[in-house]
């Protein structure tokens, strides 16, 4: 038996049909100069936050608890649909306690951190990607002092 029509569209339409998700991958490094400033008695909490402008509020994510430690560290945006234009921006505010290193995929919600003009900080822009390509990109940060 042929296959009907709309059998033969629905195939076609699934065969490119796009992915449902997004991906916006994020490494910021933290040169030797500004990881200096950071150690166990006096940490640093590395921060990124994602602004879409049609989405609010932005997201606001843990990325490491800094004491002295130089290098790269990535974290992860993801949602709906393809990847829009997004403002990223990367910054380091002072903390006591926490544990040193890495901290998991954390979102913070309703945050009181807000990247300020004395501390190190760097920020771009991952631009916007149409169709079915758009569901992957990176964006690399490098901080710097105020």
């Amino acid at each position: 038996m042929a296959p009907s029509l709309r059998h033969l569209i629905t195939v076609f339409a699934l065969a490119f049909a796009c992915d449902s998700g997004y991906d916006l991958d994020t490494t910021i490094t933290v040169p030797a100069d500004i990881a200096a400033n950071y150690s166990v008695a006096n940490q640093g909490l590395l921060l990124v936050r994602y602004a879409v402008d049609t989405v609010a509020p932005p997201t606001l994510r843990e990325v490491a608890v800094l004491c002295g430690e130089a290098g790269d560290f990535t974290t992860r945006d993801v949602g709906d649909g393809t990847v829009m234009e997004t403002q990223v921006t990367a910054w380091i505010e002072p903390v006591t306690g926490r544990t040193c290193g890495p901290i998991g995929p954390n979102v913070l919600e309703d945050s009181d951190f807000q990247n300020d003009d004395d501390e190190p900080q760097a920020s771009a822009t991952a631009e916007a990607e149409a169709g079915c390509g758009g569901h992957e990109a990176s964006i690399a940060l490098t901080l710097s002092a105020p």
